[in-house]
């Protein structure tokens, strides 16, 4: 597993995380 694709994972975490709470 390389490591942009480890941030590119741990983002789109953060951004649905995100999206939940101001929804």
């Amino acid at each position: 597993m390389t490591v942009s694709n480890r941030i590119r994972v741990r983002s789109r975490e953060v951004v649905e995380n995100v999206v939940d709470r101001w929804t």
